[in-house]
């Protein structure tokens, strides 16, 4: 009999016989509505997330829920329903977007479930590679009092923080999040170690977030630690961005020693593949006084600091940001001297760097002196004659720079400003192209049609070009 019974139904919690035929649940139903049977602590159909316990681990290492989650087998899932896998969830991939998307549009009893897990263990998913982005989220959207629980739990850990890759960025974005107080001592815990951080890939953008967010009165030991060091900050990878932070964003009491370092050393930054970005900083954003430091430095050196890589963007620079006076001494550096094959402005004309200089130099250039170098570059014939050119390879190598690059911004300027240059200029492109079937022209096709558009001209290819087998330089076919 019990054998039928385990068949053909079920027994109630007190032995009794329920027979498993049609109707007979609905019946029991109302015949004993009191019973446990069909309560909501019933094991025979219990809530969805009463059936993940913590200890069921897949052999993944995750909890079944996660892995069910991860399977997409559950569409319509909540943040109720990761009630004791909060943790978990976040420090997965799928599960940490999962909740950050949540957590946006989450109503405040929501988050605060959510809040009371991941608290308990804050710091272990602050420098969790995915549990990290939770926590942003709360310093985000989380409530002030959720915010200043997360500081408090941050509060002592700072500099480990700070060096560590995924805690620095959390300590970023609570210092856009907290209060000025909370701020003030959260970075007094890097006094004592402002050089380790600013040298460290993750923690020179800590003291960058400091000095952008933070009070200046509350960084004057950022300062004092930078007394005697900004040269070597300025030359270092990470040190020139948080030189050029307190340039921005500190009172000028604390800019100037900074300063008076820069310009101690000015000619050596110039020159350094990130002490350029420094001096070029100052050139932008600086005041006239150190701006008109640097052109100083820059006079009587700028044909040799055109050539230079770094260098010449900091002649740029000066070109293009120091006064009328100064941009004019600079310009007539170049144009003063002796024309011929050996003269500054032929020189950095051919040059790989110092060539844009010249494009600059025309391009801000007064009227009076743009006029001296449309002069002087229609008479250097090395630019006018590609066969003059083709006798040095060097030259032939060097092609764009003096071609496209200079004759280019060169006409369209003067087309800016006057028709009477126009004829001047298209005789200067008419010997240009006069020699048109040299194959490493192939690249100044493009330009060519420009300068068709710009001045009008009629520019036909050479018979030669038509029947060469190689690449075809020329389409008349194809509309300009």
């Amino acid at each position: 009999m019990e054998m039928l019974c385990c068949i053909g139904g079920l027994t109630n919690g007190s032995g009794r016989y329920i027979s498993a035929a049609p109707g007979a649940e609905a019946k029991y139903r109302s015949a004993a509505s009191g019973s446990s049977f069909f309560s909501s602590s019933s094991q025979l159909f219990p809530p969805s997330r009463l059936r993940y316990n913590r200890s069921d681990i897949m052999p993944s290492g995750r909890s079944r829920l996660l892995e069910d989650f991860r399977n997409n087998r559950f569409p319509n899932l909540q943040l109720r329903d990761l009630i004791g896998h909060i943790v978990e969830f976040s420090q997965d991939q799928h599960g940490s977007r999962f909740i950050q998307q949540k957590l946006e549009r989450a109503t405040p009893a929501e988050r605060q479930v959510v809040f009371s897990e991941i608290l308990q263990a804050a710091y272990q998913l602050m420098t969790d590679v995915f549990g990290n982005y939770v926590i942003q989220k709360f310093f985000e959207f989380g409530s002030m009092d959720q915010k200043l629980a997360l500081a408090t739990r941050i509060r002592g850990h700072v500099l480990p923080l700070a060096l560590q890759m995924y805690g620095c960025r959390v300590i970023q974005k609570a210092l856009e999040s907290i209060s000025p107080d909370q701020q003030s001592e959260m970075v007094k815990e890097l006094d004592g170690h402002v050089l380790k951080c600013v040298k460290d890939q993750n923690g020179n953008h800590v003291v960058q977030k400091c000095i952008e967010c933070v009070q200046p009165q509350s960084l004057q030991f950022i300062i004092d630690a930078f007394k005697g060091q900004v040269y070597v900050l300025s030359t270092h990878p990470y040190g020139c961005r948080v030189i050029q932070r307190i340039l921005e964003h500190c009172t000028v009491e604390q800019t100037m020693p900074i300063l008076e370092e820069l310009h101690q050393s000015t000619e050596q930054l110039v020159q350094d593949q990130y002490g350029n970005y420094v001096i070029q900083h100052v050139l932008e954003h600086g005041r006239s006084e150190d701006k008109s430091k640097i052109v100083s430095e820059i006079r009587g050196k700028v044909l040799a600091l055109s050539q230079h890589k770094f260098a010449s963007n900091v002649v740029e620079k000066c070109v293009t940001h120091s006064s009328r006076a100064e941009r004019a001494l600079l310009i007539d550096e170049v144009c003063c001297q002796n024309d011929g094959p050996h003269s500054a402005l032929y020189t950095m004309m051919k040059d790989q760097y110092a060539n844009y200089v010249v494009q600059k130099m025309i391009d801000m250039a007064e009227p009076g002196q743009r006029k001296i170098i449309m002069h002087k570059v229609k008479t250097l014939k090395g630019l006018c004659s590609f066969r003059i050119l083709m006798t040095c390879p060097q030259d032939a190598v060097n092609i764009r720079s003096m071609g496209v690059r200079l004759l280019a911004p060169l006409t369209i300027s003067c087309l800016k400003r006057s028709h009477a240059h126009v004829s001047a200029a298209s005789s200067a492109l008419r010997s240009y192209s006069c020699n048109y079937t040299v194959p490493p022209l192939q690249s100044l096709c493009s330009h060519k049609r420009l300068f068709k558009q710009l001045i009008g001209l009629e520019l036909e290819p050479r018979r030669s070009d038509i029947d060469d087998p190689g690449p075809q330089y020329y389409d008349s076919a194809q509309p300009l």
